[in-house]
């Protein structure tokens, strides 16, 4: 899937903000096709989930573990979601995500 230049634009700008934002790498996360928590513990004022742009699935997020294969917001190969900015922090122990058993996604969060 190509993307168009608008779209490689707005993805480079939110990347370029992210790094800004004097982000936290939470690392990468490979998929057994459970829900699983991003972080044991911790919080972050905004987490994004970038799901790897190889995955065979739709990777699925909420702040709820009821999150499964049917069940959660979608984030496509090669896309990625924002838990935007907010005045209260996350508890990153209470993000969670359904990834399809191999596929991967890298997850980046922080407090500024």
């Amino acid at each position: 899937m190509k993307l168009s230049m608008k779209r490689r634009f707005l993805f480079l700008l939110l990347l370029f903000s992210v790094f800004l934002m004097a982000g936290s790498p939470g690392g990468d996360i490979t998929g057994t096709g459970a829900t699983v928590q991003i972080a044991s513990s911790g919080s972050a004022r905004w987490v994004q989930i970038i799901a790897d742009s190889t995955n065979s699935a739709v990777v699925r997020t909420d702040q709820d573990s009821s999150v499964s294969s049917t069940v959660g917001l979608k984030i496509p190969a090669g896309g990625g979601f924002l838990y935007p900015p907010q005045g209260q922090n996350y508890r990153l122990a209470g993000i969670y995500v359904y990834i399809a058993n191999g596929d991967k996604i890298s997850v980046i969060w922080g407090n500024q």
